[in-house]
């Protein structure tokens, strides 16, 4: 079945812009104006659909005004699976899964194409002229989903007044989303025959203006994307994992230390930066649960980190480190956990939170109270989906915050701020397909809560001191 393919909001590019009036976008958003490049050889106007089509068909509408319409002919229509990174016509033919020449102008084009998959499409002129039309449409049908597509989104936690997120495309690339304030902007930071088969896990403080991405490969190693210049130039480095990773890394950093957190066959091992290289550890986690996340803390005692899992009995279960070695102690679940845990440190002194989804779908907190650990059943309601929810602490004082996906596959906000209440704040028209992730810090009394639409685009559910406001962000 042909469908015509969402091109608002695609991220759209040309050779060069006639003026301002004419940016590339005009083509995609419908309005009665039009793209224009300058008089360019071999002038290009280029969409990324943000993920793969099965692509059918492709309309063009030229411009009318006088007779610039004779100017869109001798062009070529082009689809790839991968990016253009040439403006070679030469180039792109060779990218292209499909092409088709044009050689006539007339007042609108229809291609029809062999169902062809594809992301990237690109209207070229084989020889030097302006490039302009007024209006482009993609027919086609979703590609088979992959499972990146409901891969959460995943923040850059303690950098504040800046918001960076990471996520898995459906090409198993790594992909950075940062707002500069006013933006979002995309840019893919991993792209190699070595695919990213994991939510990715940011983290800073290893080094000044350092950011570290680990995530799993498809070969079940351990990479980190990695950039010393806060984000303007990437590297990979794979680390270890021994190809045995089963479980999505976390980690933790810190001035000088760094080290990544993973599952494997029943246990939980490390790969740590000792000043020289990176080295595998066995660390604990005995008796994990083979679908068990992971989830690191640290700030609760001065050189402590606590790795929170589910085990296969359904109990939640802490590998911590004390200074000196690693043990694995039963805190709290007691065979009800259902879901992955995630904990927290910082709500209050002396106190450690983790959150996690029961058989009875309400959302449970196994709290440190500074002797014991105490389960409490917080809210949920029987409402509770997903298998992280996502707490954040430092919004308001006294106060924490919980973010889960509902089963209704819309976000839910669990709060306390002298007892516990919970509200729907976002994805209301049931369109939320992973996990969400809260983050906090970017601004004053604003809150985003990043999730995976249906669509497979990237969404934020955002408090910016009125209102929650759902946006598609990428």
């Amino acid at each position: 079945m042909s469908n015509p393919i969402p091109l608002d909001g695609a991220k759209c590019i040309q050779s060069s812009q006639y003026s301002n009036e004419y940016p590339a976008s005009n083509a995609v958003t419908g309005d009665a104006k039009f793209s224009h490049t300058k008089e360019d050889s071999e002038a290009y106007w280029e969409c990324d659909l943000g993920k793969k089509f099965e692509i059918h068909r492709v309309e063009i509408a030229n411009r009318l005004d006088g007779q610039c319409h004779q100017r869109l002919s001798n062009f070529m229509v082009l689809i790839s699976e991968k990016p253009f990174k040439s403006s070679s016509l030469k180039d792109a033919r060779n990218v292209a899964g499909w092409h088709h020449h044009q050689q006539q102008h007339q007042k609108d084009f229809q291609f029809q194409v062999p169902k062809i998959k594809g992301r990237y499409l690109r209207v070229q002129l084989v020889g030097k002229n302006y490039l302009h039309f007024s209006r482009i449409a993609v027919f086609g049908s979703g590609d088979k989903k992959s499972s990146a597509d409901k891969q959460a989104v995943r923040s850059l936690p303690g950098n504040p007044g800046r918001l960076d997120t990471f996520h898995t495309n459906s090409n198993k690339e790594l992909v950075r989303i940062n707002c500069d304030g006013k933006l979002w902007n995309s840019s893919v930071i991993h792209s190699s025959q070595i695919k990213v088969d994991s939510e990715p896990f940011p983290l800073v403080g290893f080094n000044n203006a350092r950011i570290d991405v680990f995530w799993r490969s498809d070969d079940n190693c351990i990479y980190d994307t990695y950039s010393f210049n806060n984000g303007a130039s990437w590297t990979t480095s794979k680390l270890g994992g021994q190809n045995k990773v089963q479980s999505d890394p976390v980690g933790m950093a810190a001035p000088g230390k760094i080290e990544c957190y993973w599952a494997s066959s029943g246990n939980i091992y490390t790969t740590r930066w000792n000043g020289n290289s990176w080295v595998d550890a066995l660390i604990g986690g005995e008796g994990i649960h083979k679908k068990s996340s992971l989830s690191a803390v640290t700030g609760y005692q001065p050189n402590r980190i606590d790795i929170f899992w589910k085990s296969k009995d359904k109990s939640i279960y802490s590998t911590w480190w004390n200074g000196s070695k690693w043990t694995d102690s039963k805190i709290g679940g007691n065979g009800n956990a259902k879901s992955s845990p995630v904990g927290i440190s910082g709500f209050q002194q002396g106190r450690l939170d983790v959150f996690w989804r029961g058989k009875d779908n309400c959302l449970w907190d196994t709290w440190w109270n500074g002797n014991s650990w105490q389960d409490s059943k917080v809210g949920g309601n029987g409402r509770v989906g997903g298998d992280k929810p996502s707490p954040v602490v430092g919004f308001r004082p006294n106060r924490i915050d919980v973010f889960w996906k509902g089963k209704d596959k819309t976000v839910w906000q669990t709060l306390w701020d002298g007892s516990w209440k919970e509200f729907q704040v976002g994805g209301k028209s049931g369109s939320v397909a992973s996990d969400v992730v809260a983050h906090s810090g970017f601004q004053n009394d604003r809150l985003d809560i990043f999730w995976r639409g249906k669509d497979g685009c990237a969404h934020c559910t955002q408090w910016a001191g009125v209102v929650w406001a759902d946006h598609k962000i990428f």
